[in-house]
C-alpha cells in the first residue's frame, strides 16, 4: 500500500511540475528574444500564455486529486501533502501567467498598441493584483497617452506596494512635472537618490558604474525641476554635477553655454562651447553658436571656418 501511495505522490506531482516547468522554460526564452531585441518571436512566445489550457489541466489535475473516489487508498498525510502540493504548483502556474502577460502588456506598449498593453496589464492584475510591473505599464500607458494624473495614481501605487522600483519614483517625477507639480517631483527624485544608494559593504564596481548611471539622469531631471521653477542657481549647481561625471555630454554643454550667455557670461559661454566642440566637432548646435559667437565679435576668419564646417556637415 506505502508503494501505491508513493507512485501515486510521484504522478500528481510530476504532472504538475512538469506544466509548471514548461511555463518557466517558455517565459525564459521570451526573456532571452526580449534581450535579443527579437520582438515579434517575444510576442509569439508570450502569446501561448494566452491559452488557459495549462490553467485549466492545473485545475482538472486539482480537482481529481480532492476526489474521494480517486484517493480511496490514500492515507490522509497523504491526501493533506497532494493538496498543498497542488495548491503551490496552480500558484506557480498563475505567477508565470502573470508575468507572461505583464511582458506582453510592455511589448505592446513599446510598440504604441495601448488597447492591448492595457488589456494585457489588466489581465496580469486581474491575476495578481500587486503585480507590481503590470500597474507600473498602466501606469506608463497612461503617461503615454496624456493622462497624467491617472499615471501618478498607478506609479504612487507600485511604491506603495514596493518600494524599491525605481523606475516608478522616476516616472513619477516626469509626471508630476508634466502637471506643473514641482514640489511633487522634486520630491520623487529625491526619494529616488535615498534608495540607490549603496551601502559601503556592498559597494562594487559593478554597481558603482550602474549607480553612477541613475545619478547622471536623476541629477539632470533635478536640474530641469529646478529650471523649470526659475531657479537658475540650483539648476546650474546639479547641471555641473551631471558634468562632473559625464564631462562630454555636448548636449548639456551647450545648455550651459546658453545659461551663462543669458546671463552675459560670453567667456564661460564661450568655454562650454568649446569643449563641446573639442568631444564632437560635427555637433551642429555647437557650431551654430560658435559662428553666431564670432560674428558677434566680429572676427570674420573664425566665422567663415565654422560656416563652411556646417554646409558640409549638413
Amino acid at each position: 500500500m506505502a508503494s501505491i501511495t508513493s507512485a501515486t505522490l510521484f504522478g500528481v506531482n510530476s504532472g504538475l511540475n512538469f506544466i509548471h516547468l514548461a511555463d518557466e522554460l517558455e517565459l525564459y526564452k521570451a526573456t532571452k528574444q526580449l534581450r535579443s531585441r527579437e520582438f515579434d518571436q517575444a510576442i509569439s512566445t508570450l502569446k501561448s500564455f494566452e491559452s488557459k489550457d495549462r490553467l485549466m489541466a492545473s485545475s482538472r489535475t486539482a480537482s481529481a486529486n480532492n476526489d474521494p473516489t480517486n484517493r480511496s487508498n490514500m492515507i490522509s498525510t497523504t491526501s493533506s501533502t497532494t493538496s498543498s502540493s497542488v495548491q503551490r504548483m496552480s500558484s506557480a502556474t498563475a505567477r508565470v501567467t502573470a508575468t507572461a502577460a505583464t511582458n506582453l502588456s510592455f511589448l505592446y506598449l513599446l510598440q504604441r498598441d495601448y488597447e492591448s498593453a492595457t488589456r494585457y496589464a489588466d489581465e496580469a492584475i486581474a491575476i495578481d493584483r500587486y503585480c507590481s510591473g503590470a500597474v507600473l505599464n498602466k501606469g506608463n500607458i497612461f503617461f503615454r497617452q496624456g493622462d497624467f494624473q491617472h499615471a501618478i495614481e498607478h506609479y504612487q501605487e507600485v511604491i506603495a506596494n514596493n518600494s524599491t522600483i525605481l523606475e516608478a519614483y522616476f516616472n513619477l517625477a516626469l509626471a508630476e512635472r508634466k502637471l506643473g507639480h514641482y514640489d511633487n517631483a522634486l520630491d520623487a527624485l529625491y526619494r529616488l537618490r535615498t534608495v540607490i544608494r549603496i551601502p559601503k559593504n556592498q559597494s562594487n564596481m559593478l554597481n558603482q558604474k550602474i549607480t553612477n548611471s541613475i545619478e547622471v539622469n536623476l541629477m539632470y531631471q533635478i536640474g530641469l525641476i529646478y529650471e523649470s521653477m526659475g531657479n537658475q542657481d540650483q539648476a546650474k549647481d546639479f547641471y555641473q554635477k551631471v558634468l562632473q561625471l559625464v564631462p562630454t555630454d555636448v548636449d548639456l554643454l551647450v545648455k550651459m553655454a546658453d545659461i551663462a550667455s543669458d546671463e552675459n557670461d560670453r567667456k564661460q559661454s564661450l568655454h562650454y562651447l568649446l569643449d563641446s566642440y573639442r568631444y564632437l566637432p560635427s555637433h551642429i548646435p555647437t557650431i551654430e553658436r560658435l559662428a553666431a559667437y564670432y560674428i558677434e565679435m566680429k572676427m570674420y576668419d573664425q566665422t567663415i571656418k565654422f560656416l563652411e564646417q556646417l554646409t558640409i556637415i549638413q
